[in-house]
């Protein structure tokens, strides 16, 4: 019996089945198949041809269901009868055709797994989501549902996905257009907004702006600050950019000098000490100091004084940094160039002695006073040094004359001599020779023995301007009297005087020897 080849196509787009073999009982012939494309129970995208191989040749009109195809439909199952030799055998085969013409598609919208990181840009790896889907012969192993992108900063970059089913269908997508920038800003770098103040130093506020690049987001912003302090030789500023993208990149710290505070002005210190008991008593130099911790001292300044006297004189000096910041100071100190006035010498000699006394002006503070023989090359012998105002010389020689010499000084070692000239004498007169008097004096004598009187002439010059004939030892003068008809008054100047004993009756004239005699300046 020659075999009979039935055709049979199926194109399938449902779930995958299993291929139900041909199956034939003892007292059956049996039926095969074979499909083309094969193998029968795999998926195809194409229809598919079913040949069925027959041991005989089938009755007439008994292999109406053995259908050949092509078949393109999704997973149908068909299964071929026939009966041989007048219905006195029989046999029957099943199979099942998988077709699935349609390729994947996606389930839903392609997105990233997360926003933008910043303004619109991502800046690291993001995973775009292709929700892939086939519900006839589902997904093979090799569909990208998930594509990550960390490549190449740009814009308007997509990502593509592929997927296949299981009956080789394919089909792509891409994702939807995005920004990326990976790499931050570059050449970062900041400046101070303007030169140093001075010597490479900033005395005040400055503005440190910095500045960078990036050629695919741009630069977002850039650290802009301004510093005021504290003091610092490398005070470091930190900044950074930020670009498009969100993402930061920190320069290099700018590194400057920094010094606003004025220094400090220590002092002064003069070109040598003071003169005398902390006074000064000619021009004085003083050279200022200062420190300065943050910058140091450049330099300070010099001040020099002479005048007017002061007790209470003062300079003002100065001081710099290296950074241009100056301060000032002002120092007090005490300076008098100029001698006290002239004190007034009194000399009254005495018995082998000279009574000296003195008025002092007001600004004097010490005395000394020298003696010298009027008449020799003897040194000057100091015989009184303090801040009295009397003293009494003694040891002298009577009738011998002395220059005195007395220096008056003043709280600042300033001096101002005052000569006066005196003899030591044993006279009882009184005034002491070249004794000097403020107001009409007393003159005043030894009592002479026996005398009843006394005649007293006053001279002025030459010129005789009283006789008088007191009974007592003395007479106070007058400032004014008559005398030979005018009227004489006691003028300042040189006066001398002499004095006799009288004896018995005034109206007799016996008039013993010489007292003595004796002279007064009258100063006013």
């Amino acid at each position: 019996m020659p075999k009979i080849r039935l055709l049979l196509v199926l194109v399938v787009a449902a779930t995958a089945a299993a291929v139900l073999p041909g199956t034939a009982n003892a007292d059956t012939l049996p039926i095969t198949h074979t499909c083309s494309p094969g193998p029968c129970g795999a998926w195809h995208d194409s229809p598919v041809t079913v040949t069925y191989d027959m041991p005989a040749t089938p009755d007439p009109g008994s292999d109406a269901s053995c259908q050949t195809g092509p078949f393109n439909e999704p997973g149908a199952s068909f299964t071929c009868t026939a009966t041989f030799n007048a219905g006195a055998d029989s046999g029957s085969d099943s199979v099942v055709v998988l077709v699935d013409q349609s390729a994947p598609g996606l389930a839903g919208a392609v997105g990233p797994d997360r926003p933008p990181d910043f303004n619109g840009w991502y800046n690291h790896a993001v995973t775009f989501g292709f929700p892939w889907s086939d519900p006839l012969s589902r997904l093979a192993g090799d569909c990208q549902t998930g594509v990550t992108y960390n490549g190449a900063s740009g814009t308007g970059i997509r990502v593509a996905s592929s997927c296949a089913d299981n009956a080789g269908n394919g089909n792509g997508a891409q994702s939807p257009a995005f920004n990326f920038d990976g790499g931050g800003p570059t050449g970062v770098a900041g400046a101070p907004a303007r030169p140093a103040d001075h010597n490479g130093w900033f005395n005040h506020a400055v503005a440190v702006a910095f500045t960078g690049t990036d050629p695919t987001s741009g630069i977002s912003s850039c650290t802009s600050t301004t510093y005021a302090g504290p003091d610092n030789a490398a005070a470091a500023i930190a900044g950074g950019c930020t670009n498009g993208a969100g993402l930061t990149a920190a320069g290099a710290p700018v590194v400057l000098r920094y010094d606003d505070g004025a220094p400090a002005v220590t002092g002064a210190t003069a070109d040598r000490p003071p003169d005398s008991n902390g006074w000064y008593n000619h021009p004085v130099a003083f050279a200022f100091h200062g420190s300065d911790s943050a910058s140091g001292i450049a330099g300070c300044s010099s001040a020099s004084y002479s005048g007017p006297d002061d007790g209470t004189a003062s300079l003002r000096g100065s001081c710099t940094d290296n950074a241009g910041n100056s301060a000032s100071r002002t120092i007090s100190f005490r300076f008098d160039e100029h001698a006290p006035d002239q004190s007034k010498l009194f000399a009254i000699p005495a018995n082998k002695s000279i009574d000296l006394s003195w008025s002092p002006p007001s600004d004097a503070a010490s005395y000394t006073i020298t003696r010298k023989p009027a008449v020799g090359a003897t040194a000057p012998t100091l015989v009184y040094q303090g801040s009295g105002t009397h003293f009494v010389d003694t040891g002298l020689d009577n009738g011998k004359k002395y220059n005195y010499v007395l220096t008056t000084f003043d709280a600042a070692g300033n001096g101002r001599i005052t000569g006066k000239s005196a003899v030591p004498d044993g006279s009882s007169l009184r005034p002491f020779i070249d004794s000097e008097v403020g107001k009409p004096p007393r003159l005043s004598w030894g009592k002479v023995r026996r005398a009843r009187y006394y005649n007293l002439q006053l001279f002025k010059g030459r010129k005789k301007i009283l006789s008088t004939w007191p009974k007592r030892a003395s007479l106070r003068l007058k400032s004014s009297w008559r005398y030979n008809g005018k009227k004489i008054k006691l003028r300042p100047g040189l006066y001398r005087w002499y004095v006799w004993p009288g004896y018995g009756s005034m109206k007799r004239h016996k008039y013993g020897n010489l007292v003595g005699s004796s002279t007064f300046r009258l100063v006013k």
